[in-house]
């Protein structure tokens, strides 16, 4: 069935935040642009055409924008909302109010709202774009126009030389500012500037609240329209991508806030790995400005201890992915990275050895050309004739001289920054490994301990493995919530036969094959509880050939049948 579309000259009065070229201009408005669609979790809410402050028959409003948010965040079957946007803007009026709205909606909502430009995002477009957490447009979408605007028409000239009269009857003397039909003069642009200039305020001071970026800033745009990377740059926009690519990295970002709502770091751990950095900031800055060997020693070992603290911290403290770019970055660096680990150090290595080899020889060739100058300038100053000359020829060479001065300082202090950076590099991996260390051997005690109460049986121990290195608190809720079993597979070595077919329980050491009693074969049974396919059938027939047993002596009066 076809799209439903309506034609609609925007022609509006007042005060505006749209592009002055929108004005007065037919626009083709489909019906299904005001319907919701959810694409695997994603509410796609489409915002297109001018906009109005309260519902409107023919052009989609704040209110009606605002309502379809909220149904959306609202929603069970919806994980995530992406506007997709194509507007010019439109009413100054209640576009704040919205912007606002859609801040609080977020605040009191988990799930992400982000917004897609498709292809413009004017004025108070980009002011409900602004309300969201991340803005992507395409290469060639367009974002901006930060202000307001009216309009005002003065038709006097143009009445008088058609014999046309018209007068106002009023209260007060500004009731017919903006009217085409009276004279416009300076106290009736100075009142629009001063209500335009109003609106325009609060705009530039949300967006850029919104935006993370100054008033000075924002303000400097000059309503300014901004494209792809450039809006990236500027800071009105967080990545340019195509719309397929977008909606995918919003449906990934659903999994992402979840995890990151029960696993992201608190304000005080945030605030603790804050003060650390700057710490070790400190400590790096008290090594360079060291003056004696005694100095810089003293220094390191501060510096060292910050770097190990701001290490360890930085490994305990959960880091998910809670944004589309860090969602690309990880997407862009593949599944496989570790598999290529290795063959990635030694290109970086190579291309490293190469830059070095490259750097070397043209500050070789700098060298030579240094040497080669202050030989000229030597040979000219033994040549001149006058004293003023020779203090010139001097004065040129003692220049060179410092700025060789310079240049060699500055590599002794890049080279003493990179021994550093390499030092904190080492302990990071120094910690890493520790960690690993003691995580593992937590883990291995975790086991042992569940094993030795009959929690865990052989087939369960891997798997609980795998999920103790990955989370060791995991490991632990989960164990303690595993019943015990109150028997545990005795070890070949200690098996009456010297095969590990009995186990040590409450009742006693039990042999697998012939339980002697109910209480035996109670046992027995819980322990099929976490065992593989295999196990169990072993247990089962174990069971069964004893209860056979027990028929049969049952039968011959205690005496088994051959």
């Amino acid at each position: 069935m076809p799209d439903e579309f309506t034609k609609a000259t925007y022609a509006p009065q007042g005060l505006l935040c749209v592009q002055r070229e929108a004005l007065g201009v037919e626009f083709l408005l489909f019906a299904s642009d005001r319907r919701t669609v959810i694409d695997d979790g994603v509410a796609i809410v489409t915002i297109s055409g001018p906009l109005m402050h309260h519902a409107n028959p023919i052009f989609d409003s704040y209110d009606a924008i605002c309502e379809r948010i909220r149904c959306a965040l609202e929603s069970d079957d919806v994980g995530a909302v992406a506007l997709k946007i194509h507007s010019p803007g439109g009413d100054a009026s209640g576009v704040t109010e919205a912007h606002r709205k859609i801040l609080e909606m977020r605040a009191e909502s988990d799930k992400p709202v982000c917004s897609f430009v498709d292809e413009l995002a004017a004025s108070a477009a980009c002011y409900i774009a602004a309300a969201c957490s991340e803005v992507w447009l395409p290469p060639a979408g367009e974002i901006g126009s930060i202000g307001a605007i009216a309009e005002l028409e003065d038709r006097t000239v143009a009445n008088e030389k058609a014999g046309i009269l018209k007068e106002y009857i009023k209260t007060g003397a500004r009731k017919d500012d903006s009217r085409p039909d009276r004279p416009l003069t300076d106290d009736v642009r100075a009142a629009v500037q001063k209500r335009i200039d109003h609106v325009g305020d609060l705009f530039i001071e949300d967006v850029a609240k919104a935006r993370k970026l100054s008033v000075e800033t924002v303000r400097g745009f000059e309503a300014g329209v901004f494209s792809g990377q450039e809006a990236v740059d500027v800071g009105l926009a967080d990545g340019v991508s195509s719309w397929r690519k977008f909606l995918a990295l919003v449906k990934k970002s659903r999994a992402s806030v979840r995890v990151s709502a029960e696993e992201s770091a608190s304000p005080e751990a945030n605030m603790d790995l804050l003060s650390l950095v700057k710490a070790r900031e400190t400590a790096m800055a008290g090594v360079l400005a060291a003056k004696t060997e005694a100095e810089r020693k003293a220094a390191m070992v501060t510096f060292e201890a910050a770097a190990t603290a701001l290490a360890q911290a930085s490994a305990e403290t959960p880091r998910p992915l809670t944004t589309l770019a860090a969602l690309e970055a990880a997407e862009k660096k593949g599944g496989d990275d570790d598999d290529d680990d290795d063959d990635d150090d030694e290109e970086e290595d190579e291309e490293k050895k190469a830059k070095a080899e490259e750097e070397r020889k043209a500050e070789e060739k700098r060298t030579e050309e240094r040497k080669t100058k202050k030989a000229e300038l030597r040979a000219k100053m033994k040549k001149a004739k006058t004293e003023e000359q020779k203090a010139k020829y001097r004065a040129a060479i003692k220049k060179m001289d410092d700025e060789e001065k310079k240049a060699q300082a500055a590599v002794s202090a890049s080279q003493e920054i990179e021994l550093l950076r390499a030092q904190v590099e080492a302990l990071a991996e120094s910690n890493a490994k520790t960690q690993a260390q003691s995580r593992t051997k937590e883990v291995h005690s975790m086991l042992l301990a569940a094993s030795r109460e009959g929690k865990l049986t052989p087939a369960m121990i891997p798997e609980m493995r795998e999920v103790g290195l990955d989370n060791p608190e995991r490991l632990g809720k989960i164990l303690a919530a595993l019943p015990k079993q109150n028997a545990e597979m005795l070890p070949p070595d200690e098996a009456p036969d010297g095969i590990s077919t009995h186990v040590r329980s409450e009742a006693g050491v039990i042999d697998l094959k012939t339980p002697q009693n109910d209480d035996q074969k109670r046992i027995l049974a819980s322990m099929s509880v976490g065992l593989s396919t295999a196990e169990k059938a072993q247990l089962e027939a174990a069971m069964k050939t004893a209860s056979d047993n027990a028929r049969n002596r049952a039968a011959n009066g205690g005496i088994p049948r051959a």
